[in-house]
């Protein structure tokens, strides 16, 4: 009885099926192993199949076709709300008495299916003109009617007491909105279908309130991440517009083309071009989709592990917290276009929380026992604006975490700077920064990976911090022991000459007449000053951390100088020197300095030498990180350096000679340091020491 051909509303229930079908498809392909994941994709299987359901007994040929389908595919709506109340349960995480209600409700969807299977209760279809073959009021439309009025009922009570609870994130409560909308809306249609089988004439709107159905969820994904998908439904949504394109251009090609054509030479030729032409145009149209589907779906097109990076390279050499609070701030801000960008970072001395705004000097100074810093020391996490607006408004304040706490005034203050989320800065597990992000200039709300990347920033920043203040720690409890240590050598240096010339002087004053003592005391005396003023003259270079006069001069006639200088020490150790000099540019230097650091080091092979050895100095040019330095190399053939002591040699006073003060290599890692080059030590294979100096390019 049915007129050929696919009418308008076959057209709308075959795209609601595919359209669902495919978003139950994505849906388990993005966590086939979740429950969550898996109770929504059978929820829209079900939909799907009953679309399918409406688009076959729609067009059906014969009562008895109609009769199959429909009692093939019918259990879809018996299961179908009692999985939409399943999807709910877990979404909104709720247990208790309703699970009884759960299983009760299969049960009654089973024992349904069962009818269907058996043909009881269920009466054949019938034509009604302008709709065609449609249901009759049977036991087991009833049956589906009461299933479906408890299911959406229980469904809905869970849904709504998650909306109005204190838990709950805005982008969560976006979610729910859509979802609970679009369910209204094809609970509607389905409304629609059940008055016609009962006699009330109304146009079936399953198909077409169902397809709103469809794009109320495929927003909800793609505008406020549900179910996590929106990446994956995106990708699919592309290709399948391409593949649509793809059959158009065939399709086009054949009927203006290729049956116009005899000749199957041309056909396979221009089939050829046409294939030619769609797989080279095939990945500029899926970045086209992709781009435009992104904006149009507020889909982020950055990487945010990228950026993560990017935020790390900045800040990870920046030590002055201000500077790194700043940098990050700025950064945040400007990526993601950010009305404000603020931290309250802990300042001991003060004992009150600093603000440092982007861009900006501290000022606004928190107390210790602001609301703000009391409700973050509680939660240790996430802090959603909205969230806590809604909360306060359904009068959520005086529960949990929000007792005892000063609400309106966190909320005055949130208020200051715009904020949409703040975020901890936790280190050692305390509290010591609040990071608050302010809202996009575009109004939009901050995406799940916006927020997350924001969080691993913190969570970077943390360590950063934690690593700074460690390592300042560390640093001074080392200054404390080096200054210990040198106290005691510059004690120990100073004793002796003292004792020795007191002990005389007490000799002198006991036997003035004797000229022996005096004569004595006056031969050692001189020597003993001597020693007190070169140890005077060592501190004060080893104190000595800037430059002065520095001027362009060429190292190897500075080492050159030194050696004229040291002629007569090398010639009585009888140390052979070698000298190798390459062609290198003039370095900016102060003179007498670098005299200084050449003599050190050649006093120290030659100690270490002690006598019938060799010396080997080379200048070169040579690139370190893709840097250029001057190089000065002094290998000596002595016994090299202990490695247990290694560590130690540039450490002031550290020596392992008696008669050495330990301050030669010191005062020379001070020179190089002032010039902003560096110094090594490295022992040679077989015997000998190698002794580098660096000199920057300017």
């Amino acid at each position: 009885m049915n007129q050929p051909g696919i009418d308008f509303y076959q057209v709308q229930t075959i795209i609601s099926f595919a359209g669902i079908f495919i978003l139950a498809v994505i849906t388990l392909l993005k966590a086939p192993g979740n429950r969550l994941n898996i109770s929504a994709a059978v929820f829209f299987i079900l939909v799907s199949l009953w679309q399918l359901d409406l688009f076959i007994i729609r067009g059906a040929p014969s009562p008895e076709v109609a009769g199959i389908t429909s009692r093939t595919l019918r259990p879809a709506l018996f299961f179908l709300t009692p999985a939409l109340l399943s999807f709910a349960i877990l979404l909104t995480k709720t247990g208790g008495k309703i699970l009884y209600l759960e299983k009760a409700l299969y049960i009654t969807a089973a024992a349904g299916t069962l009818m269907c299977v058996t043909g009881f209760g269920f009466k054949p279809m019938i034509y009604k003109p302008g709709i065609g073959y449609d249901a009759q009021a049977d036991l087991t439309y009833l049956l589906i009617i009461i299933n479906t009025a408890v299911s959406v009922t229980a469904a809905f009570t869970v849904l709504l007491r998650k909306f109005f609870s204190g838990d709950i994130l805005p982008m969560e409560k976006k979610q729910l909105q859509y979802l609970m909308l679009g369910v209204a809306i094809g609970l509607l249609g389905a409304l629609t279908n059940i008055l016609n089988i009962y006699g009330v004439k109304v146009f079936p709107m399953a198909g077409f309130l169902v397809l709103v159905f469809f794009a109320l969820m495929s927003y909800s994904i793609l505008a406020h991440d549900l179910m996590n998908i929106r990446e994956l439904f995106q990708k699919t949504l592309i290709y399948a517009i391409t593949s649509g394109l793809i059959v158009l251009i065939y399709f086009i090609m054949n009927a203006l083309v290729f049956s116009a054509l005899g000749d199957s030479v041309y056909k396979t030729f221009l089939f050829f071009l046409c294939t030619l032409f769609i797989v080279i145009g095939f990945e500029p149209t899926l970045k086209a989709l992709d781009k435009v589907t992104r904006k149009a779906f507020f889909i982020s097109s950055y990487d945010y592990q990228a950026l993560l990076q990017q935020v790390l390279f900045k800040i990870r050499f920046l030590k002055d917290f201000g500077e790194i609070f700043t940098v990050a701030g700025n950064y945040v801000a400007n990526v993601l276009q950010l009305e404000n960008s603020a931290f309250f970072f802990w300042e001991t001395g003060r004992d009150s929380f600093l603000k440092y705004p982007a861009g900006g000097p501290p000022e606004a100074p928190l107390p210790i026992n602001h609301p703000l810093i009391a409700y973050m020391d509680i939660k240790r996490d996430i802090i959603y604006f909205k969230k806590m607006q809604d909360d306060l408004a359904y009068n959520a304040a005086p529960r949990g975490d929000y007792s005892g706490i000063d609400m309106p005034e966190i909320v005055r203050l949130l208020k200051k700077y715009s904020a949409e989320i703040c975020v901890p800065v936790l280190i050692n597990g305390e509290v010591k920064g609040i990071w608050v992000i302010g809202k996009k200039t575009s109004k939009a709300t901050l995406l799940r990976e916006e927020v997350n990347w924001i969080k691993n920033i913190a969570a970077q920043i943390s360590v950063i911090l934690e690593n700074i203040i460690l390592y300042s720690q560390l640093l001074k409890s080392e200054r404390y022991a080096i200054l210990g240590r040198m106290s005691a050598a510059v004690a120990h240096e100073i004793r002796n000459p003292l004792t020795g010339l007191n002990g005389f002087v007490q000799m002198v004053n006991a036997d003035r007449g004797n000229a022996d003592v005096l004569d004595k005391f006056l031969s050692i005396a001189p020597g003993e000053f001597k020693r007190l003023e070169r140890l005077t003259d060592n501190l004060l270079a080893l104190s000595r951390t800037t430059t002065v006069r520095q001027e362009p001069k060429d190292l190897s006639k500075i080492i050159d100088e030194t050696l004229d200088f040291t002629s007569h020490i090398l010639r009585d150790l009888n140390i052979r020197v070698s000298v190798n000099y390459f062609p290198v540019p003039k370095i900016s230097v102060e003179t007498e300095q670098i005299k200084q650091l050449a003599l050190n080091i050649i006093m120290n092979a030659c100690q270490a030498i002690n006598k019938d050895g060799a010396l080997d100095i080379t200048v070169s040019e040579g690139r370190i990180s893709g840097r250029r330095y001057v190089i000065g190399e002094f290998s000596d053939s002595g016994p090299g350096i202990d490695r247990e002591i290694y560590d130690r040699v540039f450490e002031p006073f550290f020596t392992t000679k008696a008669e050495g003060t330990g301050l030669g290599l010191a005062i020379s890692k001070n020179i190089m340091e002032a010039h902003g080059g560096l110094i090594t030590l490295e022992n040679k294979e077989g015997s000998g020491c190698v002794v580098s100096i660096f000199f920057p390019i300017v």
